[in-house]
């Protein structure tokens, strides 16, 4: 299973937590985002190394649509978000999302 997981909302909700489960879960694990932020460095600085899938665009215009292009390039079977948009976006078509509160 390829699970793709949000950085801002949901890592940063609970850093310890999402660090300890990318590492014992028998997963593959990619972090999709729509920040600007230097997300590959905060994800090392905090202990996690995964692959990130960025939106080629700089600026937030249809976050869910965004989202689930980015979740199609990384061909993940699921996807963890904290936007309720998002999780019902990707859920009425091909991809599986739960929403992190």
């Amino acid at each position: 299973m390829k699970i793709g997981i949000d950085y801002n909302g949901v890592i940063t909700t609970n850093t310890p937590f999402f660090r300890t489960l990318i590492s014992k879960m028998k997963a593959e694990w990619v972090c999709l985002t729509v920040s600007n932020d230097d997300v590959e460095k905060l994800l090392s600085y905090s202990g996690i190394r995964i692959p990130v899938f960025r939106d080629n665009f700089s600026t937030f215009y249809d976050v869910p649509r965004q989202k689930y292009e980015l979740a199609k390039q990384a061909g993940v079977d699921l996807v963890i978000d904290d936007m309720q948009e998002v999780v019902d976006y990707l859920n009425q078509r091909d991809i599986k999302a739960i929403r992190w509160q």
